[in-house]
């Protein structure tokens, strides 16, 4: 099969099987599975994720999309608002980028630090906002006489 040319037989019918065994686990959990498994055989060892999702999709066992992403708790509802230089202390702290920052303080990114980061922008002073539903209340809509002649309501 074009593309398989990373691994051989064995390591291609080992991903398979953890493939068909665990379907919705992670594939940067399999990764170090894989090369383990790699490891005591001889095979070769793989860099990326992405090269198993590669591979099991060249294989046709796995369509890019199909599975279901873990929801990310309360992606977006929280917002910690920082100063520029708290943001550049936490910046040089963690070894990540302003955009990167960013986005861990909106809930938008859960990296392996993503909590510590948050954590110590509460410590230098953050702000934590919530957000709530907004209730939208019902329009009127007039005619020339000002008599109503419709009302919307936005869900």
């Amino acid at each position: 099969m074009p593309g398989l040319y990373k691994l051989n037989n064995d390591g291609i019918q080992f991903l398979c099987e953890l493939y068909k065994e665990n379907p919705n686990m992670p594939f940067i959990q399999m990764l170090p599975i894989y090369n383990n498994e790699a490891q005591k055989h001889g095979w070769a060892h793989l860099r990326s994720s992405g090269t198993i999702a590669y591979h099991l999709t060249v294989l046709g066992l796995y369509r890019r999309g199909t599975r279901n992403p873990m929801p990310i708790p309360n992606r977006g509802q929280e917002i910690i608002e920082l100063r520029t230089d708290a943001r550049k202390i936490i910046m040089e702290t963690f070894g990540i980028s302003g955009p990167n920052l960013s986005l861990t303080l909106r809930r938008k990114r859960n990296g392996k630090n993503a909590d510590a980061i948050r954590k110590m922008a509460l410590e230098l002073g953050g702000k934590l906002f919530v957000r709530t539903g907004v209730e939208v209340k019902p329009t009127k809509v007039l005619d020339s006489k000002g008599n109503v002649t419709e009302v919307i309501t936005n869900k």
